[in-house]
Order: structure tokens, then sequence, then C-alpha cells
């Protein structure tokens, strides 16, 4: 188990690389070059499909971690609700609000643990996401 964790691990790092050290104008133009519009819709679809490298290089071109798209949903929202835990790790680690309270007063810990999504539960577990 341990490994397969940790080859997944080592697989997000390589992926998501891709943004650091970028400058926030060469992430945009890298973005550009994938035909990816730099907007707040498309940063939360792209956390919805589970793209780290779009995430990455939204995030290093100065995309506010917290940005709703016209739906009101959030990046966190959108990767939570589908198990995506590297975009979930990436998101935590560019500030993203771990106990963040959404409509109802429902938390993102509640909807990864109603989603079945374990790994994505730890991860807000280990940044002290509050059990109520």
């Amino acid at each position: 188990m341990w490994r397969l964790v940790m080859f997944c691990l080592g697989t997000t790092l390589s992926l998501s690389s891709l943004a650091y050290g970028m400058s926030p104008a060469e992430a945009r133009t890298k973005l550009e070059q994938m035909g990816v519009q730099f907007s707040e819709d498309t940063f939360v679809a792209k956390a919805k499909d589970g793209d780290l490298a779009a995430v990455e290089l939204f995030l290093a071109a100065g995309m506010h971690v917290d940005v709703k798209d016209k739906k009101g949903s959030d990046a966190m929202l959108a990767a939570t609700a589908r198990g995506h835990l590297p975009v979930v790790e990436a998101l935590l680690a560019h500030g993203a609000e771990v106990n963040a309270k959404l409509q109802l007063g429902v938390t993102y810990l509640m909807i990864a643990a109603f989603n079945g999504h374990v790994p994505v539960v730890q991860a807000f577990l280990a940044q002290r996401a509050e059990v109520l």
C-alpha cells in the first residue's frame, strides 16, 4: 500500500513541478499555449477534472485559491467532491481554507466523507479540519 502511495505522490510531484519557479507571466503564457483560458470558471473546471498541472499553472499565474465560478463553486469543492487528492493537496498548500463553511454549514470534510473519498478525508484531518 505504501509503495502505491509513494508512487502516486512521486507522480503528482513530477506533474505539478511544471509550474514551480515560473513567473505569473510565464504561467499565463503556458496556459495560453495549452489552449486554456485564464478565468475563474476554467480554474474551477480544471480542479473538477483533476488536472493538477493546469491548477498549479493557474495558481502560479496569480489565480486566487478561493475564487468561485459563475455557479458559485470553488476549486476545493470541485476537487473534493470528485476525490482528486493531488488537486486538494495543491489547493491546501496554496492557502485554501480547510474549514470553510459552504451552504447550510457543510464543510469540505463532510463532502469528502459523504462521497467516500477516504484519502481526501485524511488530507483534511492532517490539516486539522474541524470535526463537528
